[in-house]
C-alpha cells in the first residue's frame, strides 16, 4: 500500500464520492521505482500533439507543477483546465471522456 494511503483521500481522491474514494483506496500499491529509476527512450508528448488537464484543486501535484510540467521543451501541450481534485476520471468521468474525445479532434 502507498505511503501516503493514510491520506489518500485529501491527497489523491479530494472532490470523489466517498464510497469510491474507499474503493479506489483499497487499491493502492507501491509505485515502481524502476519508473523513477530507468532512462526514457521514447517521450510521445515531444512527437506528437497532446493535452494536459491541469486540475485546479489537486492536492498531489501543485497546479504550478502542473503547469511547468505542461510547458516542457520540446512539448506540443494543448492546456485543458478543470476545478478538480487529483482523480477527475473518477469524479466528473463525463467532463474527462468530453476532453478525450476532443483532445482525439471530435467536435464536442
Amino acid at each position: 500500500m502507498c505511503s501516503a494511503a493514510d491520506d489518500a483521500e485529501k491527497i489523491f481522491y479530494n472532490g470523489v464520492a466517498p464510497e469510491v474514494a474507499a474503493a479506489e483506496k483499497a487499491k493502492l500499491e507501491l509505485h515502481s521505482s524502476g519508473a523513477f529509476a530507468s532512462k526514457v527512450t521514447f517521450a510521445a508528448w515531444k512527437d506528437f500533439p497532446s493535452t494536459y488537464l491541469v486540475c485546479e484543486k489537486d492536492n498531489a501535484i501543485p497546479v504550478e507543477k502542473q503547469e511547468a510540467m505542461a510547458k516542457q521543451k520540446g512539448g506540443k501541450w494543448k492546456v485543458e483546465r478543470c476545478d478538480e481534485g487529483h482523480s477527475p476520471f473518477l469524479s466528473k468521468p463525463e467532463f474527462v471522456a468530453r476532453v478525450i474525445r476532443k483532445a482525439a479532434g471530435e467536435t464536442v
